[in-house]
């Protein structure tokens, strides 16, 4: 047997170290110049399409902690990609994909308008009257000295406001109270009926009621209304939240006319912003994919 033959590597060995480090520098390289060249014609695309304004908010956003975060990830997978570490380099690819279309603004519009595009925004002056309307806890926030604050999704809190003014509710309910892990000093209830009658809203005209969640919110709704409850009941929350508070009311027993509020899916960003990632867009997912998992274990 030839022992030359025998010390030949073989197609099937290709296991062997990464290539040295100078030839990964120079791929590297490589691949930071034609990142460049793209984003310099991109960024200067957008220039000539939006106007300068555009060419700062997208570097703007790309130093953000999101859109560093997702900086990183690209380096890093082309670096591993570099030194010629198969496996490695298909797990940074991922990761950086994985990332980049669960971060950013236009995949968070698209899977938020999954919940709330079955609910059309309402004209608080031209709906039907209701005779109660059910406000669930979560639109305030508050500080341990007491002082209290509408949070993102404030305009529930507003809307239902505006309804009583326009003279198509005079009940309101509001529901919620403050978890023992925060350091919330206000129910959600007390606080929101206090914002309430700081836009005008009569004390006897409120109503309060506890719950820790969605689950116990509906569960004391429906022994609020009783066995006879008024025909036109609205259940007011978030738009996305809507599809979960509609099915608890359902498992309550509770007849419910649904109210859209602080809707989330705007895509009111141009597309060269809405695909960098961005802190709303990780929110958008993170608050889409908590519904999705309630609806998952019927929550």
């Amino acid at each position: 047997m030839n022992s030359e033959t025998d010390c030949q590597p073989t197609s099937d060995v290709r296991l062997l170290p990464a290539r040295d480090a100078q030839a990964a520098r120079s791929a590297l390289r490589r691949d930071a110049l034609i990142l460049f060249l793209i984003a310099g014609i991109w960024l200067g695309g957008c220039w000539m399409s939006y106007g300068f304004y555009m060419v700062e908010k997208i570097l703007t956003r790309l130093l953000t902690p999101c859109g560093l975060t997702w900086l990183a990830l690209l380096f890093l997978w082309r670096y591993i990609r570099a030194t010629g570490l198969v496996w490695p380099a298909r797990a940074a690819m991922l990761l950086f994909f994985f990332y980049w279309t669960t971060a950013n603004t236009y995949t968070g519009n698209l899977v938020a308008g999954i919940l709330e595009g079955r609910y059309a925004p309402i004209d608080p002056a031209k709906v039907e009257p209701f005779d109660v309307v059910v406000v669930l806890g979560g639109a305030t926030q508050s500080d341990p000295q007491g002082n209290v604050w509408l949070g993102f999704t404030g305009d529930r809190v507003a809307l239902a406001a505006r309804l009583y003014h326009h003279g198509k509710v005079r009940k309101l309910v509001t529901t919620g109270v403050v978890q023992e892990w925060t350091t919330e000093a206000v129910n959600m209830s007390d606080a929101t009926e206090r914002i309430w009658r700081d836009l005008g809203v009569e004390a006897e005209d409120i109503v309060k009621i506890g719950g820790r969640n969605t689950t116990e919110e509906l569960q004391n709704v429906r022994e609020l209304l009783g066995d006879q409850p008024p025909p036109r009941v609205g259940l007011l929350t978030s738009a996305f939240h809507l599809p979960r508070a509609e099915r608890l009311a359902r498992q309550n027993h509770v007849s419910v006319i649904p109210i859209p509020a602080a809707r989330m899916s705007t895509n009111d960003d141009p597309l060269p912003l809405a695909v960098i990632p961005y802190h709303a867009g990780v929110m958008l997912m993170d608050v889409s994919v908590k519904e999705f998992l309630a609806a998952l274990i019927r929550r």
